[in-house]
Parts: structure tokens; sequence; C-alpha cells
């Protein structure tokens, strides 16, 4: 037997990185060139060694799952499945994927629901792809999540006010302010603004490319505070050699980790000292943008590049006020 591995665990046997891309390893000892990227190599993969098409246990269903379908997701979804795969884990691991039923399924809702609702219905969605896939491999016959409802969640419905999100600025690193006001006038997720290049910056406007959502390009015209929001970016700490826009000293993008420790810090002081009274999230930023502009007749659904317009409807009649007349007397003839 092998030596245990002490780093990228996350391969299956036999499967290497080494020298900026994964390699196969077969018995004869000859090294196959699998990918340079995970998705690509896990494909290559399965070609070379037959994924097993029965699963005595749920534990080596999520395996082949995590290995052969999650990293051709998003970066932020493959993220969030290697997370959310851990709780089903917990639960499900040692089951038969023959044995799970609906009300086993409902069971962890009940349990997970308890203490984190909307992270307990992405989990169940993952697990219903999951067995969608198990379908597909012939491995079951049936889908114990078809059917299940969700736990109802509450929608969020913050809104930013001009004057919180002016003061919060007002408040913040340079950075924050560079990047609120960039979010505001963009309408951009963080992944999105976080891997900025500054090649994107075009001299009809900002291109972006929406390659996780519809393959849809997006170019946001210039306006005037768009350019003082790429202004203030570009004159943070970088080097001089760095292509993002939003960069650290070190000239990398930020992770989305550390990111969203530089905003909860940000936040907590301008709550202790009284600056704001509400917290808010920096992707409420988003749906401000996205309020605003319908607000003012522009296109909210392609400001916010929703794929389906009824997203961007829901998102924004959540935040939206409803302004009544009140009812005047009427005045006697």
């Amino acid at each position: 037997m092998g030596r245990p591995r002490t780093k990228n665990k996350h391969l299956p046997p036999r499967v290497y990185f080494k020298h900026g891309a994964y390699y196969y390893v077969d018995r004869a000892g000859q090294w196959h060139r699998l990918g340079a990227n995970l998705p690509d190599a896990m494909a290559e993969w399965a070609k070379l060694v037959e994924a097993p098409v029965t699963a005595t246990r749920m534990q080596s269903l999520f395996d082949r799952y995590m290995l052969e379908i999650a990293p051709r997701k998003a970066p932020r979804t493959y993220k969030d499945n290697k997370s959310e795969i851990k709780a089903l884990r917990v639960f499900f691991g040692d089951m038969k994927p023959e044995d799970v039923e609906p009300r086993h399924v409902y069971e962890f809702l009940e349990i997970r629901g308890q203490t984190a609702p909307v992270r307990a219905n992405r989990e169940r969605a993952l697990l219903s792809h999951v067995f969608t896939k198990a379908m597909q491999w012939g491995v079951l016959r049936y889908n114990p999540c078809r059917g299940v409802k969700r736990i109802t969640e509450r929608p969020r419905d913050r809104y930013i006010e001009d004057e919180e999100l002016a003061a919060f600025m007002q408040s913040a690193s340079p950075l924050l302010q560079a990047y609120c006001l960039y979010k505001y006038c963009t309408g951009r997720r963080q992944g999105e603004i976080l891997a900025t290049r500054l090649d994107q910056l075009k001299e009809d406007g900002i291109h972006y490319q929406q390659t996780a959502k519809q393959g849809k390009r997006v170019v946001i015209e210039w306006d005037d505070d768009l350019r003082l929001a790429v202004q203030m970016a570009k004159a943070l700490p970088r080097p001089s050699n760095s292509e993002y826009l939003f960069c650290t000293r070190h000239g990398q993008p930020y992770s989305g980790d550390g990111f969203r420790s530089i905003w909860q810090r940000a936040m907590r002081k301008a709550l202790a000292e009284g600056i704001i009274k509400e917290r808010f999230t920096e992707h409420d930023i988003r749906a401000k943008a996205g309020t605003d502009a319908d607000e003012r007749g522009l296109d909210a659904h392609g400001l916010l590049a929703h794929a389906r317009k009824t997203t961007t409807d829901i998102y924004i009649k959540r935040r939206k006020v409803q302004r009544v007349k009140p009812l005047n007397r009427q005045k006697p003839v």
C-alpha cells in the first residue's frame, strides 16, 4: 500500500499535480499528462480509468461526483459544493444509495434547518443533483429528492439608502471606497470585480464575459463615476506589473475569503462608531444598483446580467418601496 497523501487529498488514486499540470501514473509506472486544469484533467482521468458503475455507499457516490462533475462548475459554485458536501457526508455517507428515501431527506432538512436553513436548501439541491447523476451512471433508478419541499426562506429585502452608503464609504479604507463605487456603477458580482483585469478596460467601456451564467458578453459604458472608480482603484498600492484592477500589494487578486474579512472588519467598525445603524453586505450594493437603475428607467436586467429577466424583476421587487398617495376628503359640492 502506498503512503497516504499529505497534500492534494481531493485527487483520485495515482493522480498527481506536478509542474503545473495533473498526471496519472499507471501500474507500470508510466506518467500520463491529464491537463493543466482540474476539470479537463478529471475528464481525461475518467477515460483512462473506468469509473465504478456501482456505489456501495453514498461516500463513494459523493467522491465520484466531486471528481467528475463539481470541478466543471464555476469556481465559486465548486468552492460552495466542497463545503456543502461535508454536511451531506456526515448525514448520508454511510448509507447505501438505494436505501435513501424522501423521509431521510426531510429528516436532514429538519435537523440542518434548525441552525442553517439557507445552507440546508443549497445542500438539498446538491444532493438532488448527485442523485440525478447517479441515475445517469446506472447506480439508481429514481431520485429520492424529487418532491421534497425546500425550507421556506425569508427573502432578503435590505435596501441601502444613499446616505448610508456615502457614510460607510467615507469611513472606509481607500480600497473599499473604490470597490463600493465600482460595484454600484457596474452592478458586478464580487467574484467578477476581484477578477477584473486591466486589459478589460477598453475605449468603449469595461468588457465582461458572463461565462459562469449564460456566456453573454457585456460592455459597461464609461461615465464620470465609473472613470473615477477605476482611477481610485489604480491609485491603490500596487506593483507596476499587476494585471488586475483590484490587487494585493503583491499584484495578485484578492481571494473571496480575504476580501470578505476586509469587508467584515470595516462593517464592524462602522457599526461600532455609529456611522451606520444597520449592517449590510457588499452584495446589497449590487441590489441597490439594480433597484436604482430601475427607478431611473434604465436597463436593470442588462446591468445585473441575470440569466432570466424574471430573476431581476423578483430581485428588484423585494427592495422597491411602493409609494401610495393618501385619500383626500371629498369637498362638498
